[in-house]
């Protein structure tokens, strides 16, 4: 599922402006040949339904040009999710200003969901994910490499459509 954007700018998914949420997430983006970049989300997004589950993940950070999407099914807390292209997997996007490759090799790597705190109206969900694939160009191929130790995001209660 991709998404698309409205003329206000906010992503849209299923038909709906989703709209900005508050948390952290600090990674590194790491590229062979190149030195290690520091991300930090400039803009979050989340979105989640119950049944049949889904979420939806948008991380932007604006100083490097960076697009960070995760989606899958379910999440639940002191659970590890893959990240690949397998059935059941949570799938990775991303693209950064840095790019230079016109096709890349399918995201592997891992998610791992710490804790879902409830609250009355949000739910903090905490816990860290990295993934790399290869970047291939004419004439180049290059590792990249994305990890974030931590991550909190305080999330809309999960809805149920």
């Amino acid at each position: 599922m991709d998404f698309s954007r409205a003329e206000s700018g906010l992503p849209v998914i299923d038909g709906k402006d989703l709209q900005p949420i508050s948390g952290r997430l600090h990674g590194t983006l790491k590229v062979q040949g190149a030195e290690d970049i520091a991300v930090t989300a400039t803009s979050l997004y989340f979105y989640w339904v119950k049944e049949p589950p889904y979420f939806f993940l948008l991380v932007e950070d604006t100083k490097i040009g960076m697009e960070l999407t995760l989606r899958g099914d379910k999440l639940e807390a002191e659970k590890r999710y893959s990240i690949g292209m397998e059935p059941g997997d949570v799938e990775a996007g991303f693209f950064w200003k840095g790019s230079t490759g016109h096709s890349q090799s399918d995201k592997v790597g891992g998610l791992n969901v710490m804790f879902i705190t409830p609250g009355e109206d949000f739910e903090t969900i905490e816990g860290y994910f990295s993934f790399g694939y290869k970047e291939l160009g004419e004439g180049f191929e290059r590792q990249v490499d994305f990890s974030c130790p931590s991550f909190s995001l305080r999330v809309p209660k999960l809805t149920v459509l």
